[in-house]
C-alpha cells in the first residue's frame, strides 16, 4: 500500500523536485536550490548553456567533497537533483565539483 505522507515528501528538496516533475522544466534557480538543499554549505553556480532549459553547466564548491573521488562527488550532486536528472527535465549536466581548497587554487 502506498502512502502519501513519507518523510522525504516533507523536505523542501522534495517539494522543488515534485514541482519540476509536474512541469517537466527546471530553472537555473531551482537546480541551484536543489543542490544547496542536498549538499548543505555548497556554493553553486548554474548556467543554461543552450538556452533550451535542459542543458546545464554546474559548478559546485563544497567541503562535503573533501576526501571523495570525482565520481563520488558527482553522485552527491545527482542525488541532490533526484528525479530531475531523468533525461527529459535535465537532458545534459556538465559538472565541475571542487573542494573549497581546490576552488581557491583555481
Amino acid at each position: 500500500m502506498w502512502t502519501t505522507d513519507l518523510p522525504f515528501e516533507r523536505s523542501p528538496h522534495f517539494r522543488v523536485i515534485r514541482g519540476v516533475l509536474a512541469s517537466g522544466v527546471m530553472t537555473e534557480s531551482e537546480i541551484r536550490q536543489s543542490i544547496e538543499a542536498g549538499i548543505p554549505g555548497a556554493a553553486v553556480q548554474v548556467r543554461d548553456y543552450t538556452g533550451g532549459g535542459d542543458h546545464f553547466e554546474v559548478r559546485v564548491v563544497a567541503a562535503a567533497f573533501e576526501g571523495h573521488s570525482l565520481v563520488e562527488r558527482h553522485k552527491q550532486v545527482y542525488a541532490a537533483l533526484g528525479a530531475a536528472v531523468d533525461g527529459h527535465t535535465i537532458h545534459a549536466l556538465a559538472l565541475k565539483t571542487l573542494t573549497p581548497t581546490q576552488a581557491a587554487d583555481a
